[in-house]
């Protein structure tokens, strides 16, 4: 009878969320991490351990209709792959992240490079850029 007055006390949300992680505790879902968006990571085990335990994401939102696959950090989705054993850490995540925008700040400064010296290089030599080919003219 005590669950019953647990069940009352707890409130209808509070009564989904237990199940549901009753539920996750039967089948051996077990919560590795969630990334900076509040997807959250799982690993269910196989049982006999053969082949590799299946990995899930939970995603924090609902609407799959704006997702894409890129704004999960690469670590998780390298976990998710089992192209790597352990789930990345916070650290690791950061690192990538700001390793990603140096690329992107450098990239940006060649490219504005490339172009200045393109457009100056033209000018004293002459040249012209040359024009896409269209096979129907």
């Amino acid at each position: 009878m005590q669950g019953k007055h647990r069940c009352r006390e707890l409130g209808t949300r509070s009564i989904v969320s237990y199940l549901q992680a009753l539920s996750n505790r039967i089948q051996g879902k077990k919560f590795i991490g969630a990334d900076e968006h509040g997807n959250k990571f799982w690993e269910i085990a196989n049982p006999g351990g053969v082949p590799d335990p299946k990995r899930e994401i939970e995603f924090v939102s609902k609407d799959m209709v704006d997702f894409s696959m890129n704004e999960i950090p690469s670590e998780w989705r390298m976990w998710l792959k089992h192209h790597r054993k352990d789930p990345p850490t916070e650290e690791e995540i950061l690192s990538s992240q700001y390793e990603q925008q140096t690329t992107r700040a450098n990239a940006k400064i060649v490219e504005e490079r490339d172009k200045a010296m393109g457009s100056a290089s033209s000018k004293q030599t002459g040249l012209r850029e040359v024009e896409e080919y269209d096979p129907t003219k």
